[in-house]
Protein backbone atom coordinates (compact mmCIF):
# COMPACT_ATOMS: atom_id res chain seq x y z
CA UNK A 1 0.00 0.00 0.00
CA UNK A 2 1.30 3.39 -0.71
CA UNK A 3 2.18 5.56 1.90
CA UNK A 4 -1.21 7.95 1.15
CA UNK A 5 -3.36 5.15 0.46
CA UNK A 6 -2.29 4.11 3.98
CA UNK A 7 -3.31 7.44 5.58
CA UNK A 8 -6.42 7.58 3.72
CA UNK A 9 -7.46 3.94 4.96
CA UNK A 10 -6.62 5.80 8.68
CA UNK A 11 -8.70 8.38 8.56
CA UNK A 12 -11.82 6.28 6.69
CA UNK A 13 -11.52 3.61 9.84
CA UNK A 14 -11.25 6.42 12.51
CA UNK A 15 -14.36 8.34 10.37
CA UNK A 16 -16.43 4.94 10.79
CA UNK A 17 -15.38 4.66 13.86
CA UNK A 18 -16.33 8.45 14.51
CA UNK A 19 -13.05 8.96 16.62
CA UNK A 20 -12.15 11.25 14.11
CA UNK A 21 -14.70 13.56 15.01
CA UNK A 22 -12.90 13.68 18.46
CA UNK A 23 -9.44 13.86 17.01
CA UNK A 24 -10.30 17.02 14.93
CA UNK A 25 -11.80 18.81 18.11
CA UNK A 26 -9.04 18.00 20.06
CA UNK A 27 -7.02 19.51 17.20
CA UNK A 28 -9.48 22.70 16.76
CA UNK A 29 -9.56 23.22 20.48
CA UNK A 30 -5.72 23.25 20.77
CA UNK A 31 -5.84 25.64 17.74
CA UNK A 32 -7.75 28.02 19.57
CA UNK A 33 -5.37 27.40 23.07
CA UNK A 34 -2.12 28.53 21.17
CA UNK A 35 -4.19 31.24 19.37
CA UNK A 36 -5.21 32.71 23.17
CA UNK A 37 -2.07 32.32 24.05
CA UNK A 38 -0.64 34.53 21.94
CA UNK A 39 -3.24 37.38 22.15
CA UNK A 40 -2.51 36.74 26.04
CA UNK A 41 1.35 37.31 25.01
CA UNK A 42 0.62 40.03 22.45
CA UNK A 43 -1.41 42.07 25.14
CA UNK A 44 0.69 42.00 27.89
CA UNK A 45 3.99 42.39 25.97
CA UNK A 46 1.68 46.08 25.03
CA UNK A 47 1.16 46.68 28.20
CA UNK A 48 4.69 46.33 29.73
CA UNK A 49 6.13 48.53 26.84
CA UNK A 50 3.11 51.25 27.30
CA UNK A 51 3.29 51.26 31.03
CA UNK A 52 6.63 51.63 31.86
CA UNK A 53 7.30 54.34 34.40
CA UNK A 54 10.59 56.56 35.29
CA UNK A 55 12.99 54.30 37.50
CA UNK A 56 14.57 55.64 40.49
CA UNK A 57 17.68 54.58 42.05
CA UNK A 58 18.63 55.23 45.98
CA UNK A 59 21.74 54.31 47.56
CA UNK A 60 22.79 51.07 48.03
CA UNK A 61 23.28 50.59 52.28
CA UNK A 62 21.12 48.29 55.15
CA UNK A 63 19.13 51.31 56.08
CA UNK A 64 17.69 52.07 53.09
CA UNK A 65 17.56 48.30 51.88
CA UNK A 66 15.68 47.64 55.15
CA UNK A 67 13.38 50.69 54.36
CA UNK A 68 12.10 49.52 51.35
CA UNK A 69 12.47 45.73 51.57
CA UNK A 70 13.72 44.86 55.00
CA UNK A 71 10.05 44.18 56.54
CA UNK A 72 8.75 42.74 53.30
CA UNK A 73 5.97 43.82 50.91
CA UNK A 74 2.33 43.67 50.58
CA UNK A 75 1.53 42.46 46.68
CA UNK A 76 -1.81 42.33 44.85
CA UNK A 77 -1.03 38.04 45.45
CA UNK A 78 -0.28 38.01 49.24
CA UNK A 79 2.31 39.62 51.70
CA UNK A 80 6.23 38.57 50.22
CA UNK A 81 8.75 38.19 52.95
CA UNK A 82 12.45 38.53 51.82
CA UNK A 83 15.02 35.59 51.69
CA UNK A 84 17.94 36.01 54.72
CA UNK A 85 20.46 36.23 51.65
CA UNK A 86 18.63 38.69 49.62
CA UNK A 87 20.83 41.70 50.81
CA UNK A 88 24.10 39.68 49.84
CA UNK A 89 22.66 38.94 46.48
CA UNK A 90 21.75 42.36 45.57
CA UNK A 91 24.89 43.49 46.77
CA UNK A 92 26.89 41.21 44.93
CA UNK A 93 25.08 39.50 41.88
CA UNK A 94 25.95 41.33 38.52
CA UNK A 95 29.57 42.37 39.75
CA UNK A 96 27.15 45.14 42.01
CA UNK A 97 24.64 45.74 39.02
CA UNK A 98 21.63 44.82 40.93
CA UNK A 99 22.19 47.26 43.63
CA UNK A 100 20.00 50.01 41.78
CA UNK A 101 16.97 47.50 41.95
CA UNK A 102 16.37 47.68 45.41
CA UNK A 103 13.94 50.64 44.73
CA UNK A 104 12.61 48.93 41.26
CA UNK A 105 11.98 45.59 43.31
CA UNK A 106 9.48 47.12 45.31
CA UNK A 107 7.80 48.72 43.44
CA UNK A 108 7.63 45.58 41.24
CA UNK A 109 6.28 43.77 44.06
CA UNK A 110 3.88 46.45 45.17
CA UNK A 111 2.34 47.33 41.64
CA UNK A 112 3.36 45.30 38.86
CA UNK A 113 2.14 44.47 35.46
CA UNK A 114 1.48 41.29 35.33
CA UNK A 115 2.39 38.23 37.68
CA UNK A 116 2.77 35.10 36.33
CA UNK A 117 2.00 30.86 38.21
CA UNK A 118 5.30 28.85 37.41
CA UNK A 119 4.61 24.90 38.41
CA UNK A 120 6.88 23.03 40.16
CA UNK A 121 9.65 21.39 37.85
CA UNK A 122 9.25 18.86 39.77
CA UNK A 123 7.52 17.41 43.39
CA UNK A 124 11.22 17.91 44.85
CA UNK A 125 10.66 22.08 44.23
CA UNK A 126 8.18 24.89 44.92
CA UNK A 127 5.40 26.64 42.85
CA UNK A 128 6.69 30.12 42.17
CA UNK A 129 5.25 33.50 41.12
CA UNK A 130 7.10 36.26 38.56
CA UNK A 131 6.28 39.65 39.18
CA UNK A 132 7.31 41.64 36.46
CA UNK A 133 7.14 45.89 35.93
CA UNK A 134 8.55 47.88 33.51
CA UNK A 135 10.52 51.07 33.55
CA UNK A 136 12.51 53.30 31.71
CA UNK A 137 15.63 54.44 31.70
CA UNK A 138 16.39 58.23 31.44
CA UNK A 139 20.05 57.70 30.19
CA UNK A 140 19.72 55.48 26.61
CA UNK A 141 23.42 55.36 26.36
CA UNK A 142 23.91 53.39 28.87
CA UNK A 143 21.29 51.00 28.36
CA UNK A 144 21.02 49.23 25.13
CA UNK A 145 16.59 49.45 25.66
CA UNK A 146 15.18 52.88 27.40
CA UNK A 147 12.58 50.08 28.62
CA UNK A 148 13.36 47.73 30.79
CA UNK A 149 11.56 44.64 32.72
CA UNK A 150 12.33 44.26 36.26
CA UNK A 151 11.49 40.12 36.86
CA UNK A 152 11.12 39.34 40.87
CA UNK A 153 10.92 35.69 41.43
CA UNK A 154 8.72 34.30 44.87
CA UNK A 155 8.63 30.73 46.09
CA UNK A 156 5.63 29.51 47.52
CA UNK A 157 5.56 27.43 50.74
CA UNK A 158 2.56 25.27 50.74
CA UNK A 159 3.24 23.77 54.24
CA UNK A 160 3.45 27.26 56.16
CA UNK A 161 1.63 29.59 53.08
CA UNK A 162 4.46 31.84 52.80
CA UNK A 163 5.76 33.79 50.29
CA UNK A 164 9.31 34.32 50.30
CA UNK A 165 11.17 36.36 46.99
CA UNK A 166 14.41 34.52 46.46
CA UNK A 167 15.43 36.70 43.22
CA UNK A 168 15.43 39.53 41.24
CA UNK A 169 16.69 41.00 38.56
CA UNK A 170 16.82 42.60 34.57
CA UNK A 171 15.05 40.65 32.53
CA UNK A 172 14.02 41.46 28.41
CA UNK A 173 10.55 41.56 28.20
CA UNK A 174 10.64 38.45 25.13
CA UNK A 175 11.30 36.44 28.99
CA UNK A 176 8.80 37.54 30.50
CA UNK A 177 6.61 35.96 27.79
CA UNK A 178 8.18 32.76 27.24
CA UNK A 179 7.02 31.99 31.03
CA UNK A 180 3.27 31.91 29.94
CA UNK A 181 3.15 28.96 29.30
CA UNK A 182 -1.19 28.56 29.15
CA UNK A 183 -3.54 31.71 29.40
CA UNK A 184 -4.47 30.01 33.60
CA UNK A 185 -0.80 30.90 34.07
CA UNK A 186 -1.67 34.79 34.49
CA UNK A 187 -2.61 35.30 38.44
CA UNK A 188 -2.46 38.94 37.99
CA UNK A 189 -2.77 41.55 35.28
CA UNK A 190 -2.96 45.22 35.67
Amino acid sequence: MLRNELFESVIREAREAHSFQLFESVLREADNSSEELEQIRDRIEKKLVDMAVKIEFVSFNIENYNELLGNGVNTPCGFVEFGENQFLKFKGRDNGGRQNLIWATRKTLEDPIVVIHNDAPDETKHESLTYAKSFKYQDNKKHRNPVNTIRSFVLLYKEDEKKVLISSGNARIGQILEIIKKPDDIVYEK
